[in-house]
């Protein structure tokens, strides 16, 4: 998945270990809306931490 945003020049997202059961259960139901949103949310919290640098 990494390599995939990188590839396509976007925001890469960290799951963060305690939400890695609801991320996994998202995918496991294939909720692709909520997924999105969550991804979005990520990419939005990863992109804010790389600017501090």
């Amino acid at each position: 998945m990494l390599y995939l945003c990188f590839q396509e020049n976007i925001s890469p997202f960290v799951i963060e270990k305690n939400d890695r059961a609801l991320y996994m259960n998202y995918l496991r139901e294939q909720n692709a809306d909520i997924i999105l949103d969550k991804v979005k949310e990520l990419q939005e919290f990863e992109k804010k931490r790389m600017e501090q640098f």
